[in-house]
C-alpha cells in the first residue's frame, strides 16, 4: 500500500501587504523602511488601476500564470511598471500636490525595489538577467548645486528657536544624517571627551553600520545645558512619535526659517532651494575635505556607504585626534571663531617668548663655552712652551702641581713668566758654577 505523506502541517498564509511589511522591518528593522514600502505599493496600486484597470491583486494572480509560461512576460510587465512610475511628478509635502517635476531616476529605482520585493513575497520569479535585458530605467541627472556657505549656517543659527540652535549646529559640524540625529538619545553622547563624541548605534545608523563622530567644543558646551535635564533613553531632538512625521517637521520648519533669513533663492537648475536642511551635512564634508583631511577618515566618520571597514580601521583616539586637526573650520559662531583667533595668537606669543627664553640661554652658554674653550687652547699653548724649557726635577714637579690648580685656566700667563724666570736663574747658576 502506497504511503501518504501529508504537508498541510508546512503550509503557508496567503502573502499580505502587512506581511510583507512584516518581513522588511525583521530585515532591516526601521520603520522608514516599511514606510518607503507602503509608498512604492500604493503607487503600484495606482498602476494596475490605471493601466489595466484592475485591482493589484487580480493583476497579482494573472502574472503568477504568465510567469509559469514565460519568464519574460513577467520583466516586459516590470518595464511597464518602470515607465508608469517615470512620469510620476514630484510631491509637494507641504501641499500634497504634485509638482511639474518627475521623481529622479534613482526615486523610481528605489520604489521599484520594493515592488519586484513585494512580488517575489507572492512566489513570482524574477529573473534579473531578464530585467537586465527587458527594463529600462530613467537615467538619473543631477544638475550643478551652489554650495551653503558659513554665512548661511550663521544667519540659520541666528534666527533659529530653542533646541533647533544647536539642532544644526551639531549637524554641521558632525556629517550626521537627519534621520540619523533624530533618533539620537542621551546615552549617544559622550561630552566629558574631548573632543565630544557621538555614538551612533547601528539601530539608527543609515545601512545598519554603526560607527562614531565628534563635534565641536562650541557644540558640546550647549548640548551639556540640554542633557542635563533628560534620562538615558530619551530622545534629544524628537519628539514626534513616528521618525516620518519628525524628519516631516524639521524640513517644514526649516523651510520657514530659509524664508526668514532671506535665503530662499534656488539654485541654477531653478528646481531645488539653495540652501537645504541636507547641506549642513554637505558643508560639513566640503569643510573637512578642504581642511586636509584624508578621503578615508572623512567617510569613517560621515559613514559613506563605500566606507566599509574592511580595508581602514582606526581607533577611537586616531579618529578623534584627526578630528582635532580641522576643528577650528568647523565652529559657526563669530565669537567662537574671534576666540579661536586669540587663543592662537596667546600660543604663538607664547612659544615665541619661550623660545626667546632658550635663545638667551643658548648665548650664555655659548659665551661660558667659548670662553672655556679658549682658555683651554691657550692652556695648551703655554703648557707647549714650558714643555719646551729645560727643566729640572723641582721645576717639573712645581708644574705638575700649578697644573691641577683651577687658577691656572686664568692665571697661566704667570705660571709661564714663573718658569721663564726659574729658567733663566737656572741657567744664570750653572753658568756661575762654571
Amino acid at each position: 500500500m502506497q504511503e501518504i505523506h501529508d504537508f498541510s502541517y508546512m503550509s503557508r498564509p496567503k502573502p499580505t501587504k502587512e506581511s510583507y511589511y512584516t518581513r522588511i522591518l525583521r530585515k532591516n528593522e526601521k520603520e522608514s523602511s516599511v514606510d518607503h514600502a507602503k509608498i512604492s505599493l500604493t503607487h503600484f496600486e495606482n498602476f494596475c488601476k490605471d493601466v489595466y484597470k484592475k485591482e493589484s491583486e487580480k493583476v497579482i494572480e494573472d502574472l503568477k500564470v504568465l510567469a509559469k509560461k514565460d519568464s519574460v512576460n513577467v520583466a516586459e510587465f516590470l518595464d511597464d511598471l518602470v515607465n508608469y512610475l517615470s512620469k510620476l511628478k514630484k510631491m509637494n509635502m507641504k501641499t500634497k500636490e504634485r509638482t511639474g517635476d518627475k521623481i529622479a531616476g534613482i526615486t523610481v529605482k528605489g520604489y521599484f525595489s520594493d515592488i519586484k520585493g513585494y512580488l517575489r513575497h507572492h512566489r513570482i520569479k524574477i529573473d534579473n538577467d531578464e530585467i537586465r535585458e527587458f527594463v529600462t530605467f530613467p537615467k538619473s541627472r543631477k544638475e550643478r548645486e551652489d554650495p551653503i556657505k558659513l554665512e548661511d549656517i550663521q544667519k540659520l543659527v541666528k534666527k533659529s528657536k530653542g533646541i533647533r540652535t544647536i539642532f544644526y549646529k551639531l549637524m554641521a559640524t558632525s556629517g550626521i544624517r537627519l534621520a540619523e540625529l533624530l533618533q539620537l538619545q542621551k546615552h549617544h553622547f559622550e561630552l566629558n571627551q574631548y573632543p565630544a563624541r557621538i555614538n551612533i548605534s547601528s539601530a539608527i545608523a543609515k545601512n545598519s553600520n554603526g560607527r562614531i563622530t565628534f563635534t565641536t567644543k562650541e557644540v558640546s558646551e550647549d548640548l551639556k545645558l540640554i542633557l542635563m535635564n533628560l534620562e538615558y533613553d530619551d530622545l534629544v531632538f524628537n519628539k514626534s512619535k513616528t521618525l516620518g512625521r519628525a524628519k516631516l517637521t524639521e524640513e517644514t520648519s526649516f523651510a520657514r526659517l530659509r524664508v526668514k533669513c532671506n535665503i530662499a533663492e534656488y539654485d541654477p537648475s531653478g528646481k531645488k532651494h539653495r540652501v537645504r536642511i541636507h547641506k549642513l551635512r554637505k558643508w560639513f564634508n566640503s569643510t573637512v575635505t578642504l581642511a586636509g583631511m584624508s578621503t578615508e577618515i572623512r567617510k569613517t566618520l560621515m559613514g559613506h556607504d563605500s566606507y566599509d571597514g574592511t580595508y581602514h580601521e582606526y581607533t577611537v583616539q586616531e579618529l578623534a585626534d584627526e578630528y582635532l586637526k580641522i576643528e577650528n573650520h568647523l565652529l559657526i559662531s563669530p565669537e567662537w571663531r574671534a576666540k579661536y583667533e586669540i587663543e592662537q595668537k596667546d600660543k604663538k606669543l607664547a612659544e615665541i617668548q619661550d623660545l626667546k627664553k632658550k635663545v638667551d640661554s643658548l648665548d650664555s652658554s655659548v659665551l661660558v663655552f667659548g670662553k672655556e674653550l679658549w682658555q683651554e687652547a691657550k692652556k695648551k699653548e703655554i703648557l707647549k712652551e714650558i714643555q719646551g724649557m729645560k727643566l729640572n726635577q723641582r721645576q717639573k714637579m712645581n708644574l705638575e702641581e700649578l697644573i691641577s690648580e683651577d687658577w691656572f685656566k686664568t692665571d697661566s700667563k704667570i705660571v709661564l713668566e714663573y718658569f721663564r724666570n726659574s729658567s733663566l736663574e737656572d741657567e744664570e747658576s750653572n753658568y756661575s758654577n762654571d
